[in-house]
């Protein structure tokens, strides 16, 4: 969710690009806002993540009982 903060500081600070910061700041500004769901959003997108690893194969869920063999 932060990314645009991190791309924006980094183009003013190794391109010169002075509206990089503005547009980080203002992000940020926005994000950072008491009436803004950012944390409700950062949970969604990362159960989504989730489970699209965990559907495309890439994520394996451990068993929970140590008797259960793991899939080969």
């Amino acid at each position: 969710m932060y990314t645009p903060v991190w791309g924006g500081y980094l183009l003013h600070i190794l391109f010169g690009i002075k509206w990089g910061s503005v547009v980080a700041t203002a992000y940020m500004a926005f994000w950072a806002g008491p009436f803004t769901p950012f944390f409700p959003l950062c949970i969604a997108i990362t159960f989504a993540i989730k489970k699209l690893l965990e559907k495309a194969g890439i994520w394996r869920v451990k068993p929970k009982n140590k008797q259960e063999k793991e899939p080969d």
